[in-house]
Parts: C-alpha cells; structure tokens; sequence
C-alpha cells in the first residue's frame, strides 16, 4: 500500500522508470463479468498483477482462496497453472506455497437458474490463524510463455520481481516501493 500523501511523487517515480500501473479492487467472491471486464482492461495497460493479501483470525480455521479462470484445463508446472486460450496464456504462480495445499480441480457451479455445470478453480487450502498469501498472474498472447514472477521474502518484507523490475512490499508499514 501507498500512502495516499506519497502517491502522486510515488506514480511519478513509476512512471519515470517505466513501469505500468494498474489497479483493481473489489471482493473475493466468485469471479463474474464484472471482474472479467476490469481485469481484462488491467491487462491491456499492465505487465502483471500480484494479489497479496492477509488473513488474520483469534484462532485457526480452514481457509480457502479459489481462482476460477476462463478456461478449463490447467497445466500445473511446479506451484504454477497455466492456462490456455485460443487468444491468451494465463500463468497462476502461488508464490507463498508454504504450508498450504494448491490443487486444480473441477466442481460444481450452480446458476442463478439453478443450472448445474462444471468449473474448473485452482485452489490454494490451508488451516492457520494468520495467513499471508501472495499470488501473481502474469499473461501473454497465445504464441508466447507468460513471465514468471520472482518472489522472496524475509520476514516481514516481501521482494517481486519481473523482467529486471523490483517491487518490495512491507507488511509492517503496508507500503509498496519500486526499483
């Protein structure tokens, strides 16, 4: 996170070294046309998107985070889904994979006419009281391999990395800096 005081010398800093930005918020909820418009425009102006979030909780409990994509097959190579379109790659890299259970699987999705269909959803499951998860999506045209996102992190500070590009995340401050 950015403070909002800092945002507009931080986009300036961006933007100076060549960086796309974009940005995207809402729930995590079943994926619908909504998310699929605004994502797809991310796509257009963006080179990747890390979703990293937290969940903290009084005590542990069954968690679960599902990625529902477009298309239905996944091939899984390492913590990695890749998915593929007749237009599009989709690369899913689970970049916090520890202690959690990552699987793609079908199941079953009921409309709002109570139609009954399967849907494909890569799964990351885990039991903790605190988790904090990190997840890229990185795409490509149909003819080329999507990046992969490098990810460390130490302690409290988590490092992405892309195509030469850095960003550092703080989970104690909440703030984002770029290199």
């Amino acid at each position: 996170m950015i403070n909002p005081v800092d945002l507009e010398s931080k986009i300036a800093e961006i933007r100076k070294k060549g960086l796309t930005i974009a940005t995207l918020n809402g729930s995590f909820d079943l994926l619908h046309a909504g998310h699929l418009t605004t994502i797809f425009e991310a796509s257009q102006v963006a080179d990747v998107l890390i979703v990293a979030d937290k969940i903290e909780l009084g005590e542990a409990h069954d968690l679960e985070l599902r990625f529902h994509p477009e298309h239905q097959e996944a091939e899984r190579i390492g913590n990695a889904f890749i998915m593929r379109g007749e237009h599009s790659v989709l690369r899913l890299d689970t970049l916090t994979p520890e202690n959690v259970e990552i699987i793609a699987e079908k199941h079953d999705l009921v409309d709002r006419r109570y139609n009954k269909e399967q849907m494909l959803a890569v799964k990351l499951r885990t039991r903790q009281r605190v988790w904090r998860n990190a997840v890229a999506l990185t795409w490509s045209g149909k003819d080329v391999e999507p990046k992969e996102v490098a990810f460390h992190g130490d302690g409290d500070t988590w490092t992405f990395g892309i195509s030469g590009r850095k960003i550092m995340l703080d989970w104690s401050t909440g703030k984002a800096t770029f290199e």
